[in-house]
């Protein structure tokens, strides 16, 4: 399982739940970034590091969860390349969620992610890594969705070319624990 979707959107809480549903393990690229920060590796190898974990979850008969986002052509064409090579099938699944609830999310975290919480920025205030993950959130937000001005303007998830075995709506907690039970019978 791969997923797409912003920051604040609640893939790794889906991911978690899933993992429950289907006796998965989930793969965190901010955890191994957070590692190669403490060591003062590369982030380039963050991707093959998540891709070869998975791989190894899978090969050891388990099923593998990639919590990050996968809008990236070149980072699904990894994943599936590898997949393929362990004899593993990748689904992905999309996570919508309103632009207000996830800048909410955001907004409302007491413990600082430790991914963010390390990350450079020029505010240096308490909030720092609430600004960084806004700032990820802004920078990655025309890639999932667009603007329409009608009716005051509101932001809609845009159409990308990718086969999604489900699209969830992590905008309120009863919809999304459901479609994550849904989806857990139908793959599982």
């Amino acid at each position: 399982m791969a997923f797409v979707g912003l920051v604040g959107s609640g893939k790794t809480t889906i991911a978690k739940e899933l993992a429950r549903y289907i006796g998965g393990t989930v793969v965190s690229s901010d955890a191994i970034r957070v590692i190669l920060r403490k060591r003062k590796g590369d982030y380039a190898d963050v991707r093959d590091i998540a891709v070869a974990a998975a791989a190894e979850v899978i090969q050891r008969g388990g099923n593998a969860i990639l919590e990050s986002d996968h809008v990236d052509a070149k980072k699904r064409r990894t994943l599936e390349r590898t997949a393929k090579m362990v004899g593993a099938r990748v689904f992905y699944v999309r996570v919508c969620t309103n632009l207000d609830v996830m800048l909410g999310r955001v907004l409302k975290d007491r413990e600082p992610d430790p991914f963010f919480a390390g990350a450079s920025s020029l505010w240096q205030g308490r909030e720092k890594p609430k600004v960084i993950k806004l700032r990820e959130l802004i920078r990655r937000l025309p890639h999932h969705y667009r603007w329409e001005s009608k009716n005051s303007g509101a932001w809609f998830a845009r159409a990308l070319p990718i086969p999604f075995v489900a699209t969830l709506n992590a905008s309120d907690d009863h919809t999304w624990r459901d479609q994550v039970k849904k989806l857990a019978a139908r793959i599982g």
